[in-house]
C-alpha cells in the first residue's frame, strides 16, 4: 500500500503537462491516428491488471498483433489467443467522446463511451502515444474500478 503512495505521488510529480488541442489539430490527430490504426501492427508488451478488489497487481507480458484492423493476436507466455475486432472510429460523435491533449511531440487520447454497449465494455481508454501516434500505453478503465495498463515496446508498423 505504502509502496503504491509513493509510486503515485513520484508519478505526479513528474507528470507531463498536458495541454488541450485545437478542434483542427483534433482532427487531424485523429486523422492520423485513423490511418495508423489502418496498417498491421506488432508489438511487445507488458499488461497491468489492477482490481480495487484486491491489493495485487497482476502483470503479464507477451506480444501482440492486430492485422487488417481485424484480428488481435495475443500470445504471453504459453497461452495465444485470437479475438476478432470492432473497429471504433474515435471521431465518431454518436460512439465515443474523445479528447486529445498535447505535451511538447506526445499526445493524450481520451476516449469515453457514448453508445451504452461500448459503456459495457469500458469507462475510459487513455492512450499516450508519440507525435507520429505510435502508441507508448494504454490504460482501460471499467466501471467497476478495474482497470489495465498496456506498456508497449518495439512498436512495428507492416
Amino acid at each position: 500500500m505504502i509502496l503504491t503512495l509513493l509510486i503515485t505521488i513520484l508519478a505526479l510529480a513528474g507528470s507531463p503537462e498536458w495541454e488541450t488541442v485545437t478542434e483542427s489539430e483534433k482532427a487531424e490527430v485523429l486523422s492520423k491516428a485513423a490511418q495508423a490504426g489502418a496498417r498491421d501492427v506488432s508489438a511487445d508488451f507488458v499488461m497491468e491488471r489492477h482490481s480495487p478488489l484486491i491489493d495485487q497487481v497482476m502483470t503479464t507480458s507477451g506480444h501482440m498483433s492486430l492485422k487488417g484492423r481485424k484480428v488481435l493476436e495475443w500470445t504471453a507466455g504459453d497461452r495465444k489467443d485470437v479475438i476478432a475486432m470492432r473497429n471504433i472510429d474515435l471521431s465518431d460523435t454518436n460512439a465515443v467522446k474523445t479528447t486529445v491533449e498535447k505535451d511538447g511531440d506526445r499526445y493524450l487520447i481520451t476516449v469515453f463511451p457514448v453508445r451504452k454497449t461500448l459503456k459495457n465494455a469500458f469507462s475510459k481508454v487513455v492512450i499516450e502515444a508519440t507525435a507520429d501516434l505510435v502508441p507508448e500505453s494504454v490504460k482501460i478503465e471499467t466501471a467497476s474500478g478495474d482497470w489495465t495498463l498496456l506498456i508497449f515496446k518495439n512498436v512495428r508498423y507492416a
